[in-house]
């Protein structure tokens, strides 16, 4: 994240640091490697990947793997964690190309469209750590409105 701020930043920088984390690596590896980003010539490297689809993309990734390692992840409501998940994703992603057509700054899109659902992962988070004696978490369906306090 740091390095993807900064203007004197090198590739081969950003390359070694993405070399330490094999789940950030692999993902810039799948991008480069779709459809949408396949070129005439075949990418073979992190290195070549890395200077194909830029600093801000490599950014935009880290944030999406970290929101979805820690953010979207509760046993108790994987399925509905999961849902909101993808619909954050997808919200970035649209908001990205979105701004293609506005004045709008595309990172800052993107990063709201990620977060935009946090409030309620939160949620489903706190009603998971707080069940109590009970073992099992509240079906969302069965909480009556204005139940919820903070």
């Amino acid at each position: 994240m740091t390095l993807s701020q900064r203007t004197d930043v090198e590739i081969d920088d950003v390359v070694a640091l993405l070399e330490q984390d094999s789940m950030i690596a692999g993902r810039v590896l799948k991008i480069v490697g779709s459809a949408a980003m396949t070129g005439a010539v075949k990418i073979t490297s992190l290195r070549e990947a890395t200077m194909r689809i830029g600093l801000k993309t490599i950014h935009d990734i880290v944030m999406e793997i970290a929101m979805n390692m820690r953010v979207f992840k509760s046993a108790d409501y994987s399925d509905t964690m999961e849902l909101l998940r993808r619909h954050a994703t997808a919200t970035a992603h649209l908001s990205r190309i979105v701004c293609k057509y506005t004045a709008l700054e595309a990172e800052f899109a993107f990063m709201a469209g990620l977060m935009h659902d946090v409030g309620i992962a939160g949620t489903l988070l706190v009603l998971s750590d707080s069940k109590g004696r009970s073992k099992t978490p509240p079906d969302l369906i069965s909480i009556p409105p204005g139940r919820c306090s903070a």
